[in-house]
């Protein structure tokens, strides 16, 4: 069964989207400059609550984890820094708030 490979090309690198790999059917979007920096910066943004989430509950299992506790607070600087500002206007402290509270629910 062929994997697909979902890539996002910039208009002007269309060229470059084209996977010879075989096996792999390509499913191409061609995005302008704007857009495409808008989808990194959200990808940038779920990941990070994606590791958020697991650090909480990593944290939760061990509480008194080094690492753990370390792992949260680094990712707690990250949503409250000047470089999450510039990525998107949602306010951090509500979106840490609702990344809790899932956690809590699913724990």
């Amino acid at each position: 069964m062929p994997r697909i490979q979902y890539t996002i090309c910039h208009e002007e690198r269309r060229e470059h989207c084209a996977d010879k790999e075989r096996g792999v059917v390509n499913v191409a979007k061609t995005v302008d400059k704007k857009e495409a920096y808008e989808n990194l910066a959200n990808a940038i943004i779920v990941l990070a609550v994606e590791d958020y989430k697991a650090a909480l509950k990593h944290l939760k299992k061990s509480p008194e984890n080094k690492g753990a506790i370390a792992g949260v607070k680094r990712l707690e600087k990250f949503f409250h820094s000047e470089w999450y500002e510039f990525l998107t206007d949602l306010d951090a402290s509500y979106l840490l708030r609702k990344v809790r509270e899932l956690v809590e629910e699913e724990c």
